[in-house]
């Protein structure tokens, strides 16, 4: 209906716009149609207005982050029951496990072998190889204190 309406309308404007003959008579139809429009609008302005989506908006907001929690919750679930043996050996082992010191005293070992190695290790930009900054002097002097520390 609302389409008839301004497909007609259009038709009168082009009739004026391409300066063709436009009576008096095609005036009084083109305002009532203007009109009928106009009422239309008003009409589908008002409903809008009644209709209240900032609430429904909301309501499904909502709804999805119920939905976004319920599956965070599932997969934290998950999580949680996949790494649950695993925690329990790992707690049997630190209670019946009588080198735990030294398994604690090896694991720091690695770790700062793993730090200054990380530290001496130098990214080029401009080149994707990876380059060690050492001296050929320092790596000798490293390797006899290792062996040392090996034989002992």
């Amino acid at each position: 209906m609302v389409e008839n309406t301004i497909n007609e309308i259009r038709e009168f404007r082009n009739q004026v716009a391409h300066c063709k003959h436009f009576s008096s008579d095609e005036y009084k139809e083109c305002a009532a149609a203007i009109r009928k429009l106009s009422r239309a609008i008003d009409q589908a302005i008002k409903i809008t207005k009644e209709q209240d989506f900032e609430k429904k908006n909301r309501e499904m907001l909502q709804l999805s982050i119920e939905s976004l929690k319920n599956s965070i919750n599932e997969v934290t679930k998950t999580i949680r029951e996949s790494f649950k043996p695993l925690i329990e050996i790992t707690k049997s082992i630190q209670l019946t496990n009588p080198l735990k010191g030294m398994i604690d005293s090896i694991k720091n070992s690695i770790s700062q072998i793993a730090l200054s190695s990380a530290a001496k290790i130098n990214l080029n930009p401009f080149n994707d190889n990876i380059t060690d900054d050492k001296e050929p002097e320092e790596e000798e002097s490293e390797d006899k204190e290792s062996k040392d520390n090996n034989s002992e």
